[in-house]
């Protein structure tokens, strides 16, 4: 199960045929079937002239200073690169490396694990009409259960964002600062 960024790992491990039979199930909260068009992850030799850049601006030699850089320079060195380079994001998710993500999602996509999913999303979820369409599109797909929450988290007028079904899910209402009622 997993929500948002969480969702997207849990598609990418029913990708890979080696997990066969380690779950029957896969829950995916705002981010299921963010693919073709979102979270494509690229070849891990493609990131790594980014990693290069983010551990010199981070003033670290070589990985193993950099694994233990204190969090905030590597953070201060994230931003700055960000400031430079519009694909920070892209080089940060997982990669193509051979053992979780075999190959392109473009090929895998197309042959899922046969498990049951469950796949959300939210009324004000980010891109919602994107996310309904793609969502919707691997339900179909693949014979899953889909919903669509859209009740109105109180508070701020925002409406059913995203993660606002969380609270519902985990039975957690009494633990917001927003006034929910029963």
């Amino acid at each position: 199960m997993g929500q948002s960024a969480g969702a997207i790992s849990v598609q990418y491990h029913c990708l890979n045929h080696d997990n066969e039979g380690l779950f029957r199930k896969a829950a995916m909260m705002s981010g299921g079937g963010m693919f073709p068009k979102f979270a494509l992850p690229k070849r891990a030799e493609e990131t790594y002239g980014y990693w290069q850049e983010l551990m010199e601006c981070a003033g670290c030699a070589d990985f193993e200073e950099f694994r233990s850089a204190d969090i905030r320079v590597i953070h201060d060195a994230y931003e700055e690169i960000r400031k430079r380079r519009k694909d920070s994001i892209y080089n940060m998710m997982p990669v193509v490396d051979g053992f979780l993500l075999k190959d392109s999602v473009e090929k895998l996509i197309s042959d899922p694990l046969k498990v049951d999913y469950w796949i959300g999303y939210t009324s004000n979820d980010m891109y919602a009409p994107v996310m309904a369409h793609i969502g919707n599109r691997l339900a179909k797909d693949n014979g899953a259960y889909v919903y669509y929450f859209d009740i109105d988290s109180p508070g701020d007028g925002n409406g059913a964002f995203h993660s606002s079904d969380l609270r519902y899910q985990f039975g957690r209402l009494g633990t917001s600062w927003r006034p929910y009622r029963d």
